[in-house]
């Protein structure tokens, strides 16, 4: 059985290790005044030159069911199930949206509160 190992980009893996353990992400939206890009495309160096020259921070979204049922059906294209480990309920909707979009795929889809932000 090949299983997949996925997060958000906000798990702050650096992209070696992404690379040696084979966790596949999906990103968050950063947005920085009226500039809306997925994480990874707006680097951290962007977010503070934004915060620098404008005093404001960014804000990020959280993925939508939407997003993760695409993600989930793209991941499982190549694998047969997935642990896919989420930022903490207690700080993002992203765990919800996650399970919610995991209940399409038949327990294929094992969705984890990874209690933290990174």
């Amino acid at each position: 059985m090949k299983i997949a190992i996925t997060t958000e980009t906000t798990c702050d893996l650096s992209q070696d290790l992404l690379k040696k353990y084979n966790i596949i992400t999906i990103p968050f939206t950063v947005t920085l005044g009226e500039r809306s890009e997925p994480d990874g495309i707006i680097t951290g160096k962007d977010l503070i030159d934004y915060t620098m020259k404008t005093g404001q921070l960014g804000r990020t979204s959280a993925v939508n069911e939407m997003e993760y049922t695409e993600f989930f059906t793209s991941v499982l294209k190549d694998y047969d199930e997935q642990i896919h480990i989420c930022l903490s309920s207690g700080i993002s909707c992203a765990y919800n949206n996650a399970v919610n979009a995991s209940e399409a795929f038949g327990g294929k889809v094992h969705v984890i509160d990874s209690r933290s932000l990174s």
